[in-house]
């Protein structure tokens, strides 16, 4: 891991702890919830790689790694020193167990936790979610071809 990736996570770390601190001390506003699952805080390091993404205003590189927030039945939130943007998609690789997973994750929010950091939420796909949204991106950059 290169110096700057350290610092990175090292930031991330920090945040993390801010916003999960942030979060237990504030009381939940009645009706606030619309999630289907309810979230499990889950801090991990996380491996990340692009499947679908909006590539002419992102600029996140294709592979990196960042630290989880939380997780449902239904998605995932992690935190990342890149913006994302609602529809992209990536695949996050995890070790739960000493098993290492694979999700299709389809972004869904983006929003600034700090000065360089972003809370990122995204809901798990399905494989062929993933492999549609893919093919659609193939088409679109052969047509600009």
């Amino acid at each position: 891991m290169t110096e700057e990736a350290g610092a990175h996570l090292d930031a991330l770390r920090r945040t993390l702890k801010r916003l999960v601190e942030d979060e237990s001390d504030r009381p939940a506003a009645k009706g606030a919830e619309k999630r289907q699952h309810d979230r499990h805080l889950y801090m991990t390091e996380v491996d990340v790689r692009y499947v679908k993404r909006y590539e002419q205003v992102s600029e996140c590189p294709d592979e990196f790694t960042a630290i989880t927030k939380d997780v449902s039945r239904s998605g995932i939130s992690f935190i990342h020193v890149y913006q994302m943007y609602a529809g992209e998609i990536v695949r996050v690789e995890l070790t739960v167990q000493n098993i290492r997973k694979h999700l299709l994750v389809r972004i869904v929010r983006c929003r600034r936790a700090g000065l360089k950091v972003f809370d990122i939420a995204g809901v798990f796909v399905s494989p062929e979610e993933a492999q549609a949204a893919a093919e659609s991106r193939q088409g679109a950059s052969h047509q600009r071809l």
